[in-house]
């Protein structure tokens, strides 16, 4: 007789616990928008991969691409390794990592993150801060 080196209900938990949590966490199939920086107006936000490995792109000013990670209970809680492939990389974000805090509205669910914006500065041949005393938002929503 050969004996599993864990139990057979853990083993299937673990295969189907990922795709459940992913079918019953509503940001995953709901329509999404935002914005990247406090001056922009809301527009879509577009949601891709799969459990534990998400991206999302805001369509908007600065086109940020980010990874997205979520919390226990299935809300958006940070943003990682942002840049702006489509504009030639020509800004980022400095942190590394952004923390999001969600609010529950009416209507909507709403959930944002600040951040520092820098811009390539060909004259310093690197980034640099716009204005260090202020700090941009990243803003990503659902209607509930």
């Amino acid at each position: 007789m050969i004996k599993a080196p864990w139990p057979p209900l853990l083993l299937t938990i673990a295969l189907f616990s990922a795709p459940l949590l992913a079918a019953t966490n509503p940001w995953l199939s709901a329509s999404l928008y935002g914005s990247d920086n406090r001056y922009a107006a809301l527009r879509g936000v577009t949601l891709s991969g799969e459990a534990g490995h998400y991206q999302v792109l805001v369509k908007n000013q600065f086109g940020f691409q980010c990874e997205l990670s979520f919390n226990a209970a299935q809300q958006p809680s940070q943003l990682s390794h942002c840049d702006s492939p489509e504009q030639g990389e020509q800004w980022r974000v400095k942190e590394p990592h952004i923390k999001l805090r969600c609010t529950t509205r009416t209507t909507e669910v709403v959930c944002r993150g600040s951040y520092t914006l820098q811009a390539w500065d060909p004259s310093q041949k690197g980034f640099s801060t716009l204005d260090p005393r202020e700090k941009d938002y990243f803003t990503i929503a659902r209607k509930r």
